[in-house]
């Protein structure tokens, strides 16, 4: 049972320093998605994950901080559909069955944030601030 430990321990740790220092670079949902198994990332639920539907292929949305070693033509080897280039940060659109290549990239991309659902959360805000009452007329003539 010790042996088995240990070897496991040690096999983690091997493969650990296998893989270069890219996870530096990788974002905290960026890491979750990317420590699943490749059977686990077929079968992710990626409602928690920005992504398009585009000519029957899936995408996940994402933002890049980009240096100076930045390869568009390697991106777009891949698949990667570049959006806004706003200095040296970029939006783009990855397929999905491309994103072990991509966050493999080594040279030319030093930050991977993946997009993530926003949602208005306005309504205790109206509230707190009066400002449904407001709306509904209270001790008023009418409603604003």
């Amino acid at each position: 049972m010790t042996t088995l430990v240990c070897m496991t321990c040690f096999s983690i740790h091997v493969h650990s320093q296998t893989i270069p220092n890219l996870t530096k670079k990788w974002s905290a949902r960026t890491q979750q998605l990317m420590a699943k198994s490749s059977n686990e990332l077929r079968a992710v639920e990626f409602s928690s994950y920005v992504t398009n539907q585009i000519n029957n292929q899936q995408y996940i949305n994402a933002f890049i901080k980009v240096n100076d070693q930045i390869a568009e033509v390697e991106l777009s080897s891949m698949g990667i559909l570049i959006g806004t280039k706003a200095g040296n940060i970029w939006t783009i659109k990855i397929p999905l069955e491309s994103i072990n290549n991509f966050v493999a990239i080594e040279n030319g991309i030093d930050y991977i944030e993946l997009d993530q659902p926003i949602s208005p959360n306005l309504e205790a805000a109206r509230t707190k601030t009066r400002v449904n009452e407001v709306h509904e007329g209270y001790v008023l003539a009418r409603g604003y």
